[in-house]
């Protein structure tokens, strides 16, 4: 079955590239940096992950939702064209806009910079990518992100000793692939620079960036938090208690994104599909939960062993977590493309603040990171409740009754 060959396929070709990062090149960087340095370098990777997935996500989200709606796409490819211009647009703007951060954090112009530099052309290459996304051409992703994951497993083989350094690295490898991109899809610039910016429908990005704001924010969020109420220390305690659960969670995360390739040039969720779904989520949270707890305690005790004591008393908390943002993860695509975006960047927007609050309450109550386990815990099972009830109410197609 094609899907399912897809699904394995988008997989294979992320987690070749989480592993490469999570298993490879980032407990040699704690060992180098020392773990206050490291906790700061996973505190400021993650304000770079929050850029890049909601900038690059919602371009693609958008692209994928509208495909059905361009006309001979396939042959001239002028809205693709257009997003990409666009997503310069939008970069320039927010990036402008931040640099005020350089004076009310601990950051430095030049970790400002390098930031920047890597959230656009990382951006860049992951829309790029859609393309071929919404082609079903996911072997030649596997392909490219074979190529990512090989140049980043050769940092391993570096002598790294700084933030700096670190990021100069990864800038460097994510120009050549953006060469590599442009050669293999055979980006038109011309076509680029011509493209009619008028066409574009901000409206529906805003809410999406919104939305994927909030919802990137919410995945690292426990690392600002943390790092402002107990410091940096404690992000790298907390990172590696997660760890196991968020390298399990790119195989949903890939899948949602196969989904809703799949689903682009659809108008509704067909009726046996909902029910599908609906009958296979309580197993999947099951199996994730015991998978993720077992696998997840192995995983730590090969990279991170002297951290175990430090990790158990949240660590049944943060799986348990974990098995909701799996359930989070296969509903939004559906979510994404039948549900209002206004309402969606609501929900998103309400789980980030809630959880803010609840991390403050929780910590005044008990200080120490369990407190933002639960508040974490407690936000998710709230937000999987709604998002169940809302797919449960979302129209189907009349064709399949």
């Amino acid at each position: 079955m094609k899907f399912v060959k897809d699904i394995i396929l988008n997989i294979l070709s992320q987690m070749m590239f989480i592993v490469v990062q999570q298993i490879i090149l980032f407990p040699m960087f704690e060992k180098q940096l020392g773990q206050s340095s490291f906790g700061w370098f996973i505190l400021i990777y993650g304000i770079f992950n929050i850029f890049v997935v909601t900038i690059a996500t919602s371009f693609t989200n958008l692209y994928q939702k509208k495909f059905n709606t361009f006309k001979n796409e396939l042959k001239n490819r002028t809205a693709y064209y257009n997003y990409y211009k666009w997503i310069i647009i939008y970069f320039g703007l927010i990036s402008i806009i931040l640099s005020i951060t350089i004076a009310v954090t601990q950051i430095t112009a030049i970790e400002y910079l390098l930031i920047a530099v890597l959230i656009i052309i990382t951006a860049s290459r992951m829309f790029l990518m859609v393309w071929y996304r919404v082609q079903k051409q996911f072997f030649t992703i596997f392909v490219v992100n074979l190529l990512l994951s090989f140049l980043y497993a050769s940092l391993y083989f570096l002598n790294i000793e700084s933030v700096f350094q670190i990021f100069i690295s990864f800038i460097i490898i994510e120009f050549i692939i953006n060469i590599v991109i442009y050669s293999l899809n055979k980006i038109n610039i011309k076509n680029i620079i011509k493209a009619k910016i008028g066409t574009f429908e901000v409206h529906s990005l805003n809410f999406l960036m919104l939305s994927g704001f909030a919802a990137s924010l919410m995945n690292y969020s426990d690392r600002f938090i943390i790092s402002l109420l107990l410091g940096a220390s404690s992000v790298t305690v907390y990172y590696i208690a997660t760890l196991p659960t968020k390298l399990m969670l790119f195989p949903f995360n890939m899948m949602s994104s196969v989904i809703l390739s799949y689903i682009a040039s659809t108008d509704n969720i067909s009726k046996a599909l909902k029910k599908k779904m609906l009958l296979t989520l309580p197993f999947i949270f099951l199996i994730v939960s015991v998978i993720s707890y077992f696998g997840g305690l192995f995983i730590i005790k090969i990279l991170y062993p002297h951290y175990l004591n430090e990790i158990k008393n949240i660590y049944y908390i943060v799986t348990l977590t974990f098995s909701f943002i799996c359930i989070d993860n296969i509903i939004r695509s559906f979510l994404l493309k039948y549900y209002s975006l206004v309402k969606k960047a609501i929900l998103d927007a309400l789980t980030l603040v809630i959880f803010i609050v609840l991390s403050i309450i929780f910590t005044y109550l008990e200080s120490g990171i369990i407190s933002i386990a639960v508040a974490q815990l407690t936000v998710f099972l709230w937000k999987v409740i709604i998002e169940v009830y809302i797919f449960c109410k979302l129209d189907y197609d009349k064709i399949d009754n």
